[in-house]
This record gives C-alpha cells, sequence and structure tokens, in this order.
C-alpha cells in the first residue's frame, strides 16, 4: 500500500517505464527474448494518444511483465510509427532500462544470436562489488543494460533469486541522463516521499565504452525509490567534467525508453506536485499525466487503487 509523506503529500512510487516500440519491430522480439508477456492490452483514443505521447493517430499499448516478478517492474509499451532517435553520448535524455542478468556472456551470446547491437562486456568494479555490464539496442531504438553481479548476495532482490532457469531480472531502474545529479535529488525528493538509495562515484576509463562517451572523466549517479526500497528505481546519472546537451523534443514518443513510469493514489495532487504536467486524461488505464521535471525526465504518473 502506498504511504504518504509525513506533510500529507502523496507518495509518488517508480514502479514501471512507458516504452515505444514500432509494431513488428525487433524491440518487440526483444521484450519477449527478455521474458516480458503482456498482462493488459487495449489502446488510447486519437485526443489521449496526442496529449499524453504526442502521437498524430489512436495507438494500442499492451501492460508487460516478467511472470513471478516480485517486485511491480513492468512497461507500459506503447506502439509508435517512428524509430527511435540515437542520443549522443554527451546528450542528456533518457538512457534506457536496467536489468539483472545471472550470466552476462550467456546473454551476450543470446542478444548476438539475434544480430541485436550491443557494446562490449564491461567487467568493473566499485565498493567491493564486481560487476559486468554491456548495454544492447534494438532496430528500433530501445535501449537495455544488463547488469550482472560476479556474487549474487551484492545485488538487489530480484527474480532471478527465486526462478533459477531465467536468465534475466524483471525491470530494476529506468536510467536517465541528466545535466546535475544533486540538482534533480533536490527536485526528486522534495515531497514526494521518494528518496535517495544509492549515491556513488565512478572514474573509472570502462566507463566511456558502457556510457558512448570517449575518454569520459567520470559519472555521478542516485538512485531513487521508495523509502522501503522495494520498488524499482529510477536512476539518475551526470557526466562529470563533460559539457551536455539536451536531446531534443522528448515529448514525442518513438522507440525506446519515453517516460519513467510513477503510481500515486492521488493523481491531481502529485500532478501539482510534480509541476510542468502537460495533460491529465481518463484512459483506459485509468488516470494519467505526462509532464517533464526541471532536470529533463519525463515522467508518466498512474493513478492506482488503495488497498
Amino acid at each position: 500500500m502506498l504511504a504518504v509523506t509525513n506533510r500529507g503529500t502523496p507518495l509518488i512510487e517508480p514502479s514501471f517505464a512507458v516504452v515505444g516500440i514500432v509494431p513488428g519491430s525487433g524491440g518487440a522480439a526483444l521484450l519477449e527474448c527478455l521474458g516480458f508477456a503482456a498482462v493488459t492490452s487495449g489502446s488510447f483514443d486519437a485526443e489521449a494518444a496526442a496529449a499524453l505521447f504526442g502521437l498524430s493517430a489512436p495507438t494500442a499499448f499492451q501492460v508487460m511483465r516478467v511472470p513471478g516478478a516480485r517486485s511491480p517492474g513492468y512497461l507500459l509499451v506503447v506502439a509508435t510509427p517512428s524509430a527511435g532517435r540515437a542520443r549522443r553520448g554527451t546528450q542528456t535524455g533518457p538512457l534506457g532500462l536496467n536489468l539483472f542478468a545471472r550470466d552476462a556472456d550467456a546473454l551476450a551470446r543470446v542478444i548476438d544470436e539475434m544480430s541485436v547491437e550491443r557494446t562490449d562486456i564491461v567487467r568493473w568494479g566499485t565498493r567491493g562489488k564486481q560487476m559486468a555490464d554491456f548495454r544492447f539496442t534494438s532496430d528500433d531504438g530501445l535501449d537495455v543494460v544488463a547488469i550482472a553481479y560476479s556474487d549474487s548476495r551484492d545485488g538487489r532482490p530480484s527474480l532471478l533469486d527465486i526462478a533459477p532457469e531465467r536468465m534475466t531480472s524483471e525491470l530494476t531502474a529506468v536510467a536517465w541522463m541528466v545535466p546535475d545529479v544533486a540538482a534533480s535529488r533536490a527536485y526528486w525528493e522534495h515531497g514526494t516521499g521518494m528518496a535517495v538509495v544509492l549515491t556513488n562515484e565512478i572514474r573509472d576509463p570502462l566507463m566511456s565504452a558502457l556510457m558512448g562517451v570517449d575518454n569520459l572523466p567520470g559519472l555521478r549517479y542516485a538512485n531513487l525509490a521508495a523509502p522501503d526500497e522495494a520498488t524499482m528505481r529510477l536512476e539518475i546519472f551526470e557526466l562529470l567534467e563533460v559539457a551536455t546537451s539536451p536531446m531534443p523534443n522528448t515529448h514525442a514518443l518513438t522507440g525506446g525508453l519515453h517516460a519513467a513510469g510513477l503510481v500515486t493514489h492521488d493523481l491531481d495532487a502529485a500532478a501539482a506536485l510534480l509541476g510542468g504536467n502537460r495533460a491529465i486524461r481518463t484512459t483506459a488505464l485509468g488516470r494519467l499525466a505526462t509532464g517533464v521535471a526541471p532536470d529533463g525526465v519525463v515522467w508518466l504518473l498512474r493513478e492506482i487503487g488503495r488497498d
């Protein structure tokens, strides 16, 4: 059950990702390979599709989950006719979906068999934890980062703990590049009930390949989640000592990550709290609102019932 903050404002939890997929594209096949299955499907009418996603016609959607997952970590997949725009390494904007992998090398072989573009596996460590990460991108612009811990006890609880046959977990985070992590923290923590549950600064040349920036001096990141840390996370990154520029026109939905999905019990109050909301609409998924945070993170609020 969602709680409220001690100031009486609604708790806003990161719970899902809004993803654009071109029908029949590699993105749809990639999600299926990663174990996501549709649990709800429907459509947004022309007015809602325009207001919420910047689309010019009605569009179909699916809510997709990994069966058996213990945390929310689901996807709202919205059909779009347009493949995603490539984000240059120094642009702020959506980085993609994060999930855990049981074995990075085994997953990389599966990705290669699908002829999906990927980076090399980056093997690195921080705070005593050893990881193997790589990024892969579908032909319509869906970016995914797989994170495999050398010791599974170093990662957060996920589906991998209870499903030994699984190669990948549910969605664990939505990742976004922002201009200034400190400023983003101040915005997201203010009155929303979310808390910073992890921060770190990394100065490792191996990050250049993973982030797509040559000679990257370093990066800073923070993870925001509900105070009990049980939900998936909003993960914000900042490039250190590198000039950045915003990715243009992030409101119009194209292939790939479009928005961080947040849930609340009181959509009107939550949208007012976040500010910058463009639209509130009643849809087949209930009441939804969308907007852009000062740090450029596009958000979609979904109102859910109280337990």
